[in-house]
């Protein structure tokens, strides 16, 4: 590097000192500005210095910021004699960054580049993309292209998965299904396809695979009965049917009728999703009684 070179750099430490001295009495929190600052005024330095061909080379360019660092340095502890170091943690890591990311570009970006600036075909390529935003922004804004929504229909709201599900789970656990209740007996249908869409059989098989490698609590069973040991689908009906039944036992004495009854129960038994098995029990009502 050449005593030109040198003296050009140190002149410029000196305006990067002026311009993040500014950045630091603005604003609080200003490390991350301290640091963009630093590296856009190097890089418009570097375009400006192989532009007019200021300097040999722009390799170096970042020891302007090191030389930034030492002034600031002098400054503080000869002219206003306090030291800028000393129990001073953020500050000197403010340095060590702001040097080490001005080291980083310089020699993966400046370094590597004829120029810094943007010719007249990275210019136009530019300006196209600018442009394009600028109309799809407009466009996006301005006009309205109506789009027909169909009404998304969740599960337990469709009247035929629900009939369906029942129809099958009735073949296969009919004879399970049973309660000295025998309002329960739809409810126990729906809270079986209630569980049963969320955690189908597949899934419920990789549970038990699952409990037999890490031997943890886990929800079993097609009602999805939380147990210390696996429980098969069969066993977990018989779990849900005697908890059901022991809150039906408390509930049964509002006799004002069946429906709140069971609403009760359901909000006792499975509060968070209650409102949702409510809606299935009440299509599989309706069925039967057809």
């Amino acid at each position: 590097m050449s005593i030109h070179t040198l003296f050009i750099y140190i002149m410029a430490s000196f305006l990067l000192s002026i311009i993040l001295e500014k950045v630091e009495t603005q604003k609080q929190d200003h490390f991350l500005d301290y640091i963009v600052v630093t590296i856009l005024y190097i890089v418009v330095l570097a375009g400006i210095f192989s532009t007019y061909h200021i300097t040999e080379n722009n390799h170096t360019i970042f020891l302007i910021v090191l030389f930034q660092i030492i002034g600031s340095m002098i400054y503080q502890n000869v002219i206003l004699e306090v030291s800028s170091l000393k129990n001073n943690d953020a500050q000197v890591k403010k340095y060590a960054i702001n040097l080490m990311v001005a080291y980083l570009v310089n020699t993966f970006f400046i370094s590597r580049v004829n120029s810094v600036f943007l010719n007249m075909e990275e210019v136009k390529l530019l300006l196209w993309l600018f442009l394009m935003l600028y109309f799809y922004y407009w466009f996006k804004n301005n006009i309205t292209i109506p789009i027909p929504k169909n009404k998304k229909i969740l599960f337990y709201q469709d009247r035929e998965y629900i009939v369906m599900q029942y129809a099958k789970f009735k073949n296969r656990y009919g004879s399970l299904v049973y309660s000295r209740y025998r309002e329960l007996v739809p409810t126990i249908f729906a809270i079986m396809i209630y569980e049963n869409y969320y955690r189908p059989e597949m899934v419920r098989k990789i549970d038990h695979f699952k409990y037999r490698m890490f031997k943890r609590r886990g929800r079993f069973g097609i009602m999805q009965i939380s147990s210390n040991h696996e429980l098969t689908d069969e066993e977990s009906i018989k779990m849900a049917i005697r908890r059901l039944e022991n809150i039906y036992s408390k509930v049964s004495r509002d006799k004002r009728n069946s429906w709140n009854r069971i609403s009760k129960v359901i909000f006792q038994y499975h509060r968070k999703d209650a409102r949702e098995i409510l809606n299935i029990d009440r299509e599989i009502r309706n069925f039967i009684k057809k």
